[in-house]
């Protein structure tokens, strides 16, 4: 779901964007914003990019509002950054599980292994009004870099399962090939586990 997509999705992206305006003293640009909303609870959870003035690296913050407040979602938790600052991370992708389990992914540049990777991170029960997430973790090889193309399933119908897949177009052997992979993970209060990238294109 986009923010720009409804009256309160307007109204979220006007509070993030004020929410990120400083860091550190200073002011930052916020854009690529993602919406979920947890269908139990009503509460929202939402990511969004911004540039890190002292570093330049390109951040994923993450806040929540619940639903509980009067009038609802007229307050949003302190934005917390969910990717990992020494690396560059763009454009988040999110996604909601039916009992509340979210979860972010996006690519990012990591500048020790010289590719971009991809990463994700976890929020447990979204229900519970928490934005504590999981460390964020990579799940693509060390030996590729991915270029485009990434998109996230959850299985709604299993949902106390919590799988996920997530699949991305990358490049391979020094960029020679390219493939596309998938991955399977499984939430848990951790952060959730993977299976390891899985190459399904010839």
């Amino acid at each position: 779901m986009q923010c720009f997509s409804s009256h309160i999705s307007i109204k979220l992206t006007m509070l993030l964007f004020a929410m990120t305006t400083m860091l550190h003293g200073q002011t930052m640009n916020s854009d690529n914003c993602q919406m979920v909303m947890d269908s139990v609870s009503g509460n929202l959870v939402a990511v969004w990019g911004s540039v890190d003035p002292d570093t330049g690296n390109h951040l994923i913050l993450s806040s929540i509002s619940v639903s509980s407040t009067s009038p609802p979602y007229n307050s949003w938790s302190d934005p917390v950054t969910i990717s990992d600052p020494a690396t560059s991370s763009f454009v988040p992708i999110l996604a909601i599980n039916a009992t509340g389990n979210v979860v972010a992914v996006w690519p990012a540049d990591d500048f020790t292994l010289e590719v971009t990777t991809m990463q994700t991170a976890t929020l447990p029960l979204a229900g519970s009004g928490s934005n504590t997430w999981s460390s964020s973790k990579r799940i693509s090889l060390y030996n590729e870099s991915v270029i485009a193309n990434y998109e996230v399933v959850i299985d709604n119908a299993n949902s106390g399962n919590g799988d996920i897949w997530v699949s991305w177009t990358t490049l391979l052997n020094g960029g020679s090939v390219t493939s596309i992979q998938v991955n399977h993970g499984v939430f848990n209060s951790s952060g959730g586990t993977w299976d390891g990238p899985l190459e399904i294109s010839p």
